[in-house]
């Protein structure tokens, strides 16, 4: 097979729909378009920790504030708009139709990360927030500890998280970086803990000062050889 082969069939395998914001950059080879396309996979990946991370501490932040401040672990009974009731409810009998438990811990850590940032939606002022601002992020600084301000900064990271898990173009963005800081640092608000175990795995600002065009480099020296 040819180096054009090579080119040819990794194009098939990931399909001209998908690499066309990649090649539309700019007037790039094949080795360069699909180096960015590696790269943004490897961005992606990079980025996995620090949002698991972020999402599990923040559900279970907030879980564990309610129950101290409405003193169950069914305190979504108390406080939850009918449209977040009826998502909890639904997600309960649909964990309970295929024999799965579906107590307040399962319940807790099925809920999508939408739902958790639902919570901090105007609704929720004064039924939530801000009494239990202090709880959940305990290591915010408090001019920053306000819903507002967490709400519009845990959005922008859940259209990031969004953008990751559906495989869709992040390398261009001019603030990624900026982005990948701010998760590290919610973390850290919420378990200084979990921000150090977090940083055992996270490697984004490697990855990401790296660049694509060592792995053009790569894909190019793998052509070249290319006899499959």
């Amino acid at each position: 097979m040819s180096q054009a082969d090579f080119f040819s069939h990794l194009k098939t395998g990931v399909s001209m729909d998908r690499l066309t914001p990649y090649y539309s950059a700019s007037r790039l080879s094949d080795s360069e378009a699909l180096g960015i396309y590696t790269w943004n996979l490897a961005l992606c990946e990079s980025l996995y920790p620090a949002l698991n991370c972020l999402e599990i501490s923040l559900r279970n932040s907030i879980h564990e504030a309610a129950i101290q401040d409405f003193g169950t672990v069914q305190w979504f009974q108390e406080c939850l708009h009918p449209q977040e009731f009826e998502t909890v409810n639904q997600l309960h009998r649909e964990l309970g139709s295929i024999g799965k438990a579906n107590g307040p811990s399962e319940l807790v850590s099925n809920l999508t990360l939408g739902f958790w940032l639902s919570l901090f939606r105007t609704r929720y002022e004064q039924v939530l927030w801000p009494r239990l601002l202090e709880s959940v992020f305990p290591h915010c600084n408090r001019n920053l500890r306000t819903r507002r301000e967490i709400y519009s900064r845990l959005e922008s990271i859940r259209r990031l998280r969004n953008r990751v898990f559906h495989h869709e173009p992040i390398w261009h963005l001019p603030d990624l970086a900026e982005q990948h800081a701010l998760i590290l640092e919610t973390i850290g608000w919420i378990s200084p803990a979990m921000l150090a175990m977090t940083r055992l795995l996270d490697r984004f600002d490697s990855v990401y000062t790296r660049g694509s065009q060592p792995l053009a480099v790569e894909l190019e020296t793998i052509a070249q050889s290319w006899n499959a």
